[in-house]
């Protein structure tokens, strides 16, 4: 069997039809594994990429008019994102995952429960949710809080990338093949110094030490590709919501030791949190990316890091909206 995650209009985002589909099927049915024929489940994109996440710009549009925000926190919708991940991952048939292309947001999420994930010159692995002012989800503080070091804290409050060996050579492949070499079909840049001082700077259980951190490698380290690696990543965390940076940050350090299922939950009542309205910035990030506009400043409310208290987050991101949890698989 090999789920196609290809959209036709947009990169290989899912859709809700496919995310209800692969739902659906009952891939704990021992009627697989007994029929006497081998059965391994090959997860692969079409074109240029493996899964670039879920269709933002119409969960957006859903959200943000009050006549249809109930489409975009349908439990309907939202449940099998986060369902799907973890049937995937508890299945009891081999799961591969070709990564041969992007794999981004809800696109990482299909991979991390995969036995076998192959990544090639082409893959371009990214947490980008933050940089649109909302937070990574489907499983991430899961399968990110278990990568080495801080690198994992690093992807999510940055929505930087990784890309083809690299992804291999921070974990998040099994294995690294070039693209021709897949049977039919089917630049480690953080290293080193480098390395070490993200490991150091991303540590920290508030982004105000993080990017205290993170000044003093820019002004003092000794090892100028850190000054500028530090001095780089200080100037991407200035652009991204402040809200996003402290909800994300909370989210990994708290299910950093949570087992999958309740980091799910944990997930799904953030993203409901999201879809009330607890914060409006990522209509701000939406539309910037939608006006091609990302990668500058944008007109976030709070504005600085100081202006979020933990209070906040507490309140407004974890506690506040609880769906049922009988409705977990």
């Amino acid at each position: 069997m090999q789920p196609e995650t290809t959209a036709m209009e947009r990169v290989a985002a899912i859709q809700r039809h496919l995310m209800s589909r692969l739902a659906a099927a009952d891939l704990d049915d021992e009627e697989w594994i007994v029929l006497g024929t081998p059965c391994v489940i090959v997860g692969a994109g079409n074109g240029r990429a493996f899964c670039a996440g879920g269709d933002i710009e119409l969960c957006i549009v859903n959200i943000s008019q009050p006549e249809t925000r109930a489409d975009g926190m349908d439990a309907d919708v939202l449940d099998p994102r986060y369902e799907l991940d973890y049937i995937l991952t508890n299945m009891p048939l081999p799961y591969i995952v070709i990564m041969d292309g992007a794999t981004m947001g809800a696109g990482a999420g299909l991979t991390a429960g995969a036995a076998f994930r192959i990544a090639t010159e082409h893959t371009v692995f990214a947490m980008p949710e933050v940089q649109i002012g909302y937070c990574p989800d489907v499983g991430c503080s899961h399968f990110l809080t278990r990568a080495d070091g801080e690198i994992g804290t690093y992807l999510a409050l940055t929505s930087e990338s990784l890309q083809g060996q690299s992804v291999y050579e921070h974990g998040f492949a099994t294995h690294y093949i070039l693209s021709e070499n897949i049977p039919n079909g089917l630049r480690s840049h953080l290293s080193g110094g480098i390395r070490a001082a993200l490991d150091s700077a991303f540590r920290y259980h508030t982004v105000e030490q993080i990017v205290e951190e993170l000044t003093q490698y820019a002004k003092h380290s000794a090892d100028q590709d850190v000054r500028r690696w530090a001095a780089r990543t200080l100037k991407t965390l200035s652009t991204r919501s402040p809200t996003s940076l402290k909800v994300s940050l909370a989210l990994l350090r708290r299910g950093k030791n949570m087992p999958l299922l309740d980091a799910l939950q944990m997930e799904l009542n953030m993203t409901t949190a999201y879809c009330n309205g607890s914060d409006p910035n990522i209509f701000v990030g939406s539309n910037a990316m939608l006006d091609g506009q990302l990668g500058q400043r944008l007109p976030w409310y709070p504005d600085t890091l100081e202006k979020v208290s933990d209070t906040y987050i507490q309140e407004n991101f974890f506690p506040k909206y609880s769906p049922d949890k009988g409705t977990a698989p």
